[in-house]
């Protein structure tokens, strides 16, 4: 029994409770992280005597079978199920609790998710860069009509395009999909045709309207690609609204669809918030315009606009919408996205991991190709999947800054624990906030009516750990020269 404890919280409290695993438990989670279900009663067996005839009871000296084991897991149809699920969760697509392989086709003589799920078994199978999701112009339909009538499978696909692409037949395991059961059609160069985005199911589940334009679907790209959420500032301050009547007293009866109606009229499209999520929404949503029915072979020209490391405009034209997501693969806010996306998939939500060694993940990352396939094994093999700590030797600057930050936690997430892109992104707001250009003169943050106030000596050892390159660990400055001087300089600072 109490084995059978542990095991369940070493699958639930990943890096929380599960430190110093033992081969048992080592297994255990990488089975439930890869395919959602327990170890066989074959593979337990397997392990204890792999263990005897080493003579050995700990993870270091079994290496070699763990690689092999979780090669073997990962070709399996389960795994490319769970895979599945998690790319649909992390579009917030609605999806069946599991996706049965082999895929079958539905009654229609087509299957949506099997289209989907054969975009990510190809990503893994073929170990290709995650940006296969979101850039692909190879379409697969799965279904018995298929074969017979390839003309039917691309009108329900309702791609336009200038030549019919030629149909090929889909090779693949088996177990995941029955033989000469699908059909590929290569839309190379298409301007619109770009993975998951121009599936049927990602365009009902953000559908369009004359009213937000397109802006939806955006703002999904922005969330999926470059981890940034687009929260419309005027549910944030609808919200806020709401949330201070009701402590002054208000009752639910006397929020009224009146005054509802006012906070919108005054608020909407005055905010400064309003204009920086639309500056880069619109361009982005007018690239996706011939995504109304369908995907049309016609272009529509936009921009990529986003905010960098430093808190700077970033702007790229596009040409048409696949230009745009290709541009967006380009960014270095976007590894730092699908990177973090991974770990958190494989490691856990809740394990804490050092900014310098999120660093070091993801300089393997990029070294790797990003490929898909690859990023998850080493995961699986990491010393936080196991439950171990990382430490590092932390700079003196770093400690003193890093407890006057702490007093901003109340309020705030613990963004130090922030990693890449998004924590020289929250420095450069904090810089700005905390007015460091002006050695706190005219600071921002803490408002004034806050209990706790920051004196100069706590700005300075910000400001200082900033001048130094914001190093984490001793001898690695997080920011270069050019970076630092655009946070601090007075004439640069945002």
């Amino acid at each position: 029994m109490k084995k059978l404890i542990c095991f369940v919280l070493a699958f639930m409290m990943p890096g929380s409770f599960a430190t110093n695993l033992d081969p048992e438990n080592y297994l255990l989670k990488i089975s439930q992280r890869l395919t959602g279900k327990w170890p066989t009663p074959k593979e337990y067996n397997d392990l204890t005597a792999q263990m005897s005839r080493r003579s050995c009871s700990e993870i270091k000296c079994m290496e070699d079978y763990f690689k092999a084991y979780i090669d073997k897991k990962m070709s399996t149809p389960e795994f490319y199920s769970e895979a599945t699920l998690k790319v649909h969760e992390r579009f917030a697509l609605q999806t069946p609790y599991t996706i049965p392989f082999p895929l079958v086709a539905n009654d229609s003589g087509t299957d949506e998710s099997s289209s989907q799920a054969l975009l990510v078994y190809r990503t893994i199978k073929q170990n290709l860069p995650v940006d296969e999701l979101f850039i692909s112009q190879v379409v697969t339909r799965t279904g018995p009509k298929v074969l017979s009538d390839s003309a039917a499978a691309r009108n329900l696909i309702e791609i336009e395009s200038e030549t019919v692409p030629k149909a090929e037949v889909l090779s693949a395991d088996p177990g995941v999909i029955p033989q000469d059961a699908a059909l590929s059609f290569d839309y190379a160069g298409h301007p619109n045709v770009s993975g998951f985005f121009t599936t049927n199911k990602f365009l009902t589940r953000y559908w369009n309207t004359p009213i937000n334009n397109g802006r939806k679907r955006a703002a999904a790209v922005f969330k999926v690609m470059l981890c940034d959420p687009m929260v419309p500032a005027l549910e944030r301050v609808t919200a806020k609204a709401r949330e201070n009547a009701l402590a002054q007293g208000a009752t639910e009866s006397t929020m009224t669809t009146r005054t509802i109606e006012e906070i919108h009229r005054d608020r909407h499209g005055n905010q400064k918030d309003c204009a920086q999520c639309h500056n880069r929404l619109d361009p982005l949503a007018r690239t996706m315009r011939p995504l109304e029915l369908g995907v049309s072979k016609f272009a529509s020209r936009g921009r990529l606009r986003f905010y960098d490391a430093t808190n700077q405009p970033v702007d790229h034209p596009a040409a048409n919408f696949h230009d745009l997501i290709v541009k967006i693969t380009q960014q270095q806010k976007y590894n730092d996205c699908q990177m973090n996306w991974l770990f958190r998939w494989i490691v856990g939500k809740d394990v804490n991991v050092h900014p310098q060694r999120f660093a070091d993940l993801l300089g393997q990352f990029e070294k790797d190709g990003r490929r898909m396939k690859e990023t998850i094994a080493k995961l699986l093999l990491s010393p936080e999947f196991r439950g171990e700590t990382v430490s590092f030797r932390e700079p003196v600057s770093y400690k003193a800054a890093r407890d006057v930050l702490n007093n901003c936690y109340e309020c705030h997430s613990p963004f130090l624990k922030s990693h890449g892109a998004e924590l020289k992104l929250t420095l450069s707001k904090i810089a700005y906030k905390l007015d460091l250009a002006h050695d706190g003169q005219d600071r921002l943050m803490p408002p004034n009516y806050h209990f706790w106030a920051p004196s100069k000596e706590q700005v300075l050892s910000v400001k200082t750990w900033i001048q130094e390159g914001a190093p984490l660990i001793e001898g690695m400055p997080l920011l270069n020269g050019d970076e630092v001087m655009k946070m601090l300089d007075p004439g640069v600072a945002r």
